[in-house]
């Protein structure tokens, strides 16, 4: 991972924190397609934080 992912990382969790539907959608759209999968795990590891594993879990699913 170089300096330019790692700073939108910060970016992502700093969004997440503040609007976690606007934090799914980049890590889904905006976030490298070649890190999908890291970016599907994120999305599922936060939304079981907040207590949402169904919504995840559907989500992977389709």
């Amino acid at each position: 991972m170089d300096n330019f992912e790692e700073k939108h990382l910060f970016g992502y969790f700093y969004i997440y924190l503040n609007n976690a539907s606007t934090a799914a959608y980049f890590f889904a759209f905006v976030f490298p397609y070649k890190h999908a999968h890291i970016s599907v795990f994120l999305i599922c590891y936060y939304l079981h934080v907040s207590s949402d594993l169904i919504s995840c879990l559907s989500m992977v699913k389709s």
